[in-house]
């Protein structure tokens, strides 16, 4: 330090102006480097909250994930908004399961595929904890990503059987950095990269969850299922971390930013609307009970002399001491000696329904949900529910064609078709796709959306497969069970009803029916013939 301020005196002043001005500018850059840093921050990681709301960050690449997945979480179990606007989110992209459908042109391929597909997706088989079916397994992944910002599926395979496994994020590590020197790999985050192509070759996952008690050497949580344990690992809060090849996982995640490792928590630009919506009703509930809480106090008026006087002050003094500390309580009645007045706060009125209703708004509007699932329909006419409703619809279809069916639904096709084949129920070099069919949206107007469906239909708008997608139905399986109920009428004697003209008609009646309406459109065409040329002739 003595040399540097040697240094300094040494230099000349105008040297000095100039060293002094570039450390200045340096100084300057930083401070500009590192606003520019913060504003690239969410706002609920700069330490509001810092105890209730995940802690402080850590100092991996997307640290932001750590205390935004833990204030999610936190808002999920005891905040209703929260809660209501994941779980709107889960019914309207999964609500009672994405189907898959087999594609093939060989119906024996179809069959078989279909028929495994029948007892896989309706039976527990599907999930490796045996909880849930396919349409379970689906909504749980749905409210992880939403809730935590990304969720991981892995196929297990044992004893001819496949079955999926729903791992939260925390099972990655993400402390494991480094060179995997088996295969030169690098290791960032808990995630691979290959050497030369630079695409993620496998993740680095514990082996029990980080968050499970130990005791004893042993953990008796929920167990990560690894079919290759590798003999290197990493000790941390969730035991060894294991490698397991990315052919063998799906990382679900949302990526807002390019290059993104890890998701973020779909609540993050609400997170501070929840918090303050929440701060705001508890500060209110408190306002009313103070207010419900009035004391009154009984005071004598007399007149009294000089010392009688300072002999009651005295005591009124000895009275006040012991006084002090007590508390408010509904009904309570004090008496005061003379001398002493008391002043009644008068109770605010601040009853602001708008500010609530702006915020749930707002909230709604970061999820991408209309502001009617929060059960608010006082200012709703067809019109505008039909237009929210719709904007929601579209907002999650795009979420579910580009994140859900390429990161999930298209893996968990393939590995299907690579399960049938190694087991020999279909043959190698099949050819066969599955499709995954969503679910019908729900229609507002039933009666008139169903016959402005089939009007398209009948236009050829659309084809009778794309009415049957739209209904969140198969079209081959709807046709064969059409054909099998008209076929068991047929045998009980009964004729299939058929919509004709926009009225039920038996079987028997259509033909007639269309002779009819035949012979009432050519008389109608007639008398237009008619009067046209009655119109066309000039007057006598």
């Amino acid at each position: 330090m003595k040399k540097k301020k040697s240094l300094l005196r040494r230099l000349s002043p105008f040297k000095k102006k100039e060293t002094i001005k570039s450390l200045e500018g340096k100084l300057e850059n930083l401070y500009n480097k590192q606003r520019l840093q913060e504003h690239r921050f969410y706002e609920e990681t700069r330490g509001r909250h810092d105890f209730i709301r995940g802690g402080a960050p850590n100092n991996r690449n997307h640290w932001q994930a750590k205390p935004l997945r833990e204030q999610a979480r936190h808002l999920y179990e005891n905040d209703p908004i929260a809660r209501r606007v994941v779980d709107s989110i889960v019914c309207n992209m999964v609500g009672r399961g994405v189907m898959p459908i087999p594609r093939h042109e060989n119906p024996e391929i179809a069959a078989a595929i279909e028929g495994f597909l029948n007892t896989w997706n309706n039976t527990t088989d599907v999930d490796f904890d045996g909880d849930h079916n396919l349409s379970g397994i689906q909504s749980l992944v749905i409210k992880t990503l939403v809730r935590d910002g990304a969720v991981f599926v892995k196929r297990i395979v044992r004893r001819r059987k496949i079955s999926l496994q729903v791992l939260e994020p925390d099972y990655l590590d993400v402390i494991k950095n480094g060179i995997n020197h088996d295969n030169d790999n690098e290791i960032i985050n808990g995630i691979e990269y290959h050497k030369v192509t630079r695409q993620v070759a496998a993740y680095w996952l514990y082996e029990f969850h980080p968050e499970d008690n130990y005791s004893q050497g042993h953990n008796t949580g929920t167990r990560f299922v690894t079919e290759n344990p590798r003999s290197y690992y990493t000790t941390g809060a969730g035991g060894r971390s294991l490698r397991t090849p990315v052919i063998d996982v799906c990382h679900i995640k949302r990526i807002d930013r390019p290059g993104q490792q890890d998701g973020i928590s779909w609540l993050a630009p609400a997170l501070t609307k929840l918090w303050d919506l929440r701060e705001y009703e508890e500060s209110k509930l408190k306002q009313q009970k103070l207010q419900a809480c009035f004391t009154a106090f009984v005071q004598d008026n007399f007149e009294l002399g000089e010392e009688e006087r300072a002999d009651i002050l005295g005591l009124a003094r000895k009275d006040s001491e012991t006084m002090t500390g007590r508390t408010i309580s509904a009904g309570h009645i004090e008496e005061l000696p003379p001398g002493k007045t008391i002043t009644f706060p008068q109770g605010t009125q601040t009853g602001n329904e708008n500010f609530v209703e702006r915020c749930l708004r707002s909230i709604a509007g970061a999820l991408g949900v209309s502001y009617e699932i929060f059960n608010d329909y006082s200012q709703v006419s067809y019109s505008s529910g039909r237009m929210g409703f719709m904007e929601m619809d579209r907002h999650l279809k795009h979420v579910m064609r580009t994140l859900i069916e390429p990161q999930l639904l298209s893996r968990v096709s393939k590995w299907i078709l690579i399960h049938l084949e190694m087991n020999d129920i279909i043959p190698p070099d099949h050819g066969a796709v599955i499709d995954w069919t969503p679910p019908a949206r729900e229609m507002i107007d039933p009666n008139a959306e169903s016959k402005a469906l089939a009007s398209m239909v009948s236009s050829n708008l659309i084809s009778l497969r794309e009415a049957h997608a739209m209904m969140g139905k198969d079209f081959e399986r709807s046709v064969v069970d059409i054909a099998k109920t008209n076929n068991r009428l047929r045998e009980l004697g009964l004729s299939p009803l058929l919509s004709f003209a926009g009225s039920p008609a038996s079987e028997d009646a259509l033909p007639n029916a269309m002779i009819n309406q035949e012979e009432v459109s050519n008389e109608e065409n007639n008398e237009e013939e008619n009067d046209s040329q009655s119109e066309s002739r000039p007057p006598e």
